[in-house]
């Protein structure tokens, strides 16, 4: 594929830059080896007076199934032309079963003297059901320090539901650093929302922040509380309101904490 820019305005062209280069590539698949497929792309720029070429990207993908388990293996090498000691090579296996997908990739460096740093984890349940969960749509991913041999970092996110309750979750951890949570539940009596932060301090864990929020049917009335904490779980705020549910701007509220109270029935 060979595209060449020149003339009187050449603006016309790549968002107004000259572009003169030879785009290769290739693939190939081998389908009575495990699935096989080698794909190969590169670049060469006719504008650059040296280092023509980019640098070649080179990905590999095979699948095949053990009984009711599926197998992938991919592998992506970034190799580096002129630095020929940075080259990588990301690796991912997968396996998938059911519901649950779990993949495990690290990258390789070649020219360094530790060529594996880290190994990533993302664990994802999707579907109809698992377990006791409906409908379920999470990831897990971790990140494994090799060098201290402890996770670096994990997160989870995604929802499901309980019969008609939708449970939302959302957890960050970061080592050594900090502890988020945040849970949302919907489509349910009494709706409830938890947000909590902890962070690590001296080698202890101590909460930063937390803030808890709940809805609740009373028939004609609603009630919406919100709860407010600083560290160590130290009341910052204590909110009630009450309301008509077809005047939801109807109602009134009191704080136990500062004594105050307000209504607006008008």
């Amino acid at each position: 594929n060979y595209i060449n820019a020149f003339g009187e305005f050449p603006e016309s062209f790549s968002s107004g830059k000259n572009t003169n280069f030879l785009n290769i590539s290739s693939k190939m698949t081998f389908p009575p080896l495990l699935n096989t497929a080698i794909s190969m792309k590169t670049k060469y720029d006719f504008m650059k007076k040296e280092k023509n070429w980019s640098n070649p990207k080179i990905e590999t993908t095979s699948s095949f199934s053990i009984g009711k388990i599926d197998f992938s293996i991919k592998t992506s090498t970034l190799y580096k032309l002129y630095e020929p000691k940075k080259t990588t090579t990301k690796y991912t296996f997968s396996q998938t079963y059911g519901p649950l997908t779990n993949s495990i990739s690290f990258l390789y460096r070649y020219g360094e003297e530790k060529h594996v740093k880290e190994i990533t984890d993302i664990l994802k349940i999707s579907g109809r059901e698992f377990l006791f969960m409906k409908k379920p749509s999470l990831i897990l991913k971790t990140i494994f320090d090799l060098e201290t041999k402890k996770i670096k970092k994990s997160t989870l996110s995604g929802s499901f539901y309980i019969g008609k309750a939708k449970n939302k979750i959302s957890l960050s951890y970061v080592k050594d650093s900090y502890l988020k949570l945040v849970y949302n539940l919907t489509s349910f009596d009494p709706t409830i929302s938890i947000s909590l932060t902890s962070k690590k301090r001296d080698d202890d864990w101590k909460i930063k922040q937390m803030t808890l929020k709940i809805g609740k049917n009373l028939h004609c009335w609603g009630m919406n509380f919100v709860g407010s904490f600083g560290e160590d779980l130290k009341i910052e705020k204590l909110a009630f309101k009450f309301y008509i549910k077809e005047f939801p701007n109807k109602g009134f509220s009191f704080d136990p904490k500062t004594g105050e109270f307000g209504f607006n029935f008008f």
